[in-house]
């Protein structure tokens, strides 16, 4: 597979070799992920090069296994995002898109267990904290009025996206990362736009996916729509990897 770089701070040719684990690769993904938060930018000559590597539970190609996972935080640790990943083979392709996802999100079950569950409870204390809030400016308005003023009131704060993944894993720089409002959009655009014959779930691969900072471009994986909107996206600077055939 061939990964050619966007980034305006690649130059050359790089090898990149998976070494890492299973056991450590949630660790180590998040130390790679704290020391590259910044955008790499979007322009320039950039840099390409092969991957391959010896992980244990990762993809296979050539005969090799490797971590997806792997490859894609060495490339951040490098400013090498954002970044087109090039194969060939259509089915290839996308056996590799749907590797670094499932790696993504079973290192962040591994290493944060309980974030899932943290997040459903936090929307049902700020559920709890808006219906309260009503019931008291239904009572007295201007004492409402009063609390807001001072800062009490939290407002358009009280949604809690329950569904997002935590941030150490996702691949797009935070200043570029696809908000819940923009992916419900996205997922209106798909369903209006297909008249309803290509809806997708939230839960969809193709959504969990985008959510974490990446996509597929091949005709046997996706739709016309949902093509249109990753190029936006990539275009917006809001995908770290694209998985092309072409």
């Amino acid at each position: 597979m061939l990964f050619r770089s966007g980034s305006s701070t690649g130059s050359g040719d790089a090898e990149m070799t998976d070494t890492m684990d299973p056991a450590t690769a949630s660790s180590s993904s998040a130390s790679a992920n704290e020391r590259t938060d910044a955008d790499a930018g979007s322009s320039g000559d950039g840099a390409h090069g092969t991957c391959n590597g010896g992980g244990a539970n990762g993809a296979t190609e050539g005969g090799r296994t490797f971590s997806m996972l792997n490859v894609a935080t060495q490339m951040r640790g490098k400013l090498l995002f954002p970044a087109l990943a090039f194969h060939l083979d259509s089915f290839r392709c996308l056996a590799l898109f749907k590797a670094l996802l499932i790696e993504l999100e079973e290192a962040q079950d591994a290493r944060y267990p309980e974030y899932a569950e943290e997040l459903r409870r936090k929307a049902d204390e700020k559920a709890k904290e808006n219906e309260q809030r009503q019931k008291n400016a239904a009572r007295n308005a201007k004492e409402a009025e009063e609390e807001a003023k001072e800062g009490f009131d939290d407002g358009g704060e009280t949604f809690v996206d329950v569904t997002a993944p935590h941030p150490e894993f996702i691949l797009a720089p935070p200043t570029s990362r696809l908000s819940a409002k923009e992916i419900d959009d996205i997922l209106d655009e798909l369903k209006r736009d297909t008249q309803g014959r290509e809806a997708l779930p939230a839960n969809h691969i193709l959504v969990r996916a985008l959510r974490r900072g990446f996509a597929i471009y091949i005709d046997d994986a996706a739709f016309a729509v949902y093509r249109r909107v990753v190029q936006r996206l990539a275009q917006q600077g809001k995908l770290a990897i694209v998985f092309s055939d072409v």
